[in-house]
């Protein structure tokens, strides 16, 4: 029994990164001004160089990864492994116990799924149905581009919208963004590097924002990467932390995504999942 409680708080982490990794709610809605066009090409420019620079990573596998969250008061930790294939697949594996794989997270361009393995019971969430539990509009591609260190717009299945990001310089870093509406986002990119260190992505009037920040740079093969990506959450009525902390990492080699197969598991809610 002690076990099993465990197991579910230790669930509820793979559900927060999930939620702290989405940010808010998005609409796209930029409207250009026709009186600074030579500006926006010019912007465009150094955000398409920007995004170039990102890091070259087609697969992460990191067999080693410490996952830490502060939500609601608790400290919560637990090891596990994190592979992605990049506009594939993302498999995150929570292992607390000597390295036993108790629970799974999977997603995939079309859906979520949270897998508890010791209780053989898994839920399946498209990301409209995300959506509305959590309120959080959210894609494939944010998870993602969150975790390769990649410019991102929550919300967004395409890149159309960074043509409309204002980049302007400030003392070591360019600072990329736009505000429209109720949206904000704001990206800090080292000047020498071009590589994003910082991202904050929210609802000003709301209070309600999500930033990311990407440091401990290794270099991996021609590739470099950041070993610790930091969220933090901020909104009225929660806040919470959350710091992902790879070891063991290798990119460009190939990673394993294969899906679980859940034939003989009980498909559930997520609400009794996390009951």
């Amino acid at each position: 029994m002690l076990i099993e409680k465990r197991m579910k708080r230790i669930l509820y982490l793979s559900i927060v990164l999930l939620v702290l990794l989405s940010g808010c709610k998005m609409q796209r809605g930029v409207v250009k001004d026709n009186t600074e066009q030579a500006r926006l090409r010019s912007e465009l420019r150094l955000t398409e160089q920007i995004m170039q620079s990102a890091p070259a990573v087609e697969s992460l596998q990191a067999n080693k990864v410490r996952l830490q969250i502060n939500y609601g008061g608790q400290q919560l930790s637990a090891n596990g492994s994190l592979h992605i294939v990049r506009d594939s697949a993302i498999v995150v594996s929570v292992q607390p116990l000597l390295g036993l794989e108790l629970y799974r997270l999977e997603m995939d361009r079309q859906e979520v799924r949270l897998i508890d393995k010791m209780n053989k019971r898994y839920c399946r969430l498209s990301y409209k149905e995300v959506m509305q539990q959590t309120g959080l509009g959210i894609e494939y591609e944010d998870i993602e581009a969150a975790l390769l260190q990649r410019l991102f717009v929550a919300g967004q299945a395409d890149t159309e919208y960074l043509k409309d990001i204002r980049t302007i310089e400030e003392g070591e870093h360019y600072i990329a963004g736009f505000t429209e509406g109720r949206l904000t986002y704001r990206g800090m990119i080292d000047k020498n590097s071009l590589r994003l260190t910082e991202n904050i992505i929210g609802m000003a009037e709301k209070g309600d924002f999500t930033t990311l920040r990407y440091s401990d740079m290794m270099q991996i093969g021609e590739v470099s990467f950041p070993m610790s990506i930091g969220i933090a959450y901020e909104s009225a009525e929660m806040s919470a932390i959350a710091e992902l902390q790879l070891q063991k990492v290798k990119l460009n080699e190939g990673a394993d995504v294969k899906m679980l197969s859940v034939e003989r598991y009980s498909s559930i809610t997520i609400d009794k999942l996390l009951r």
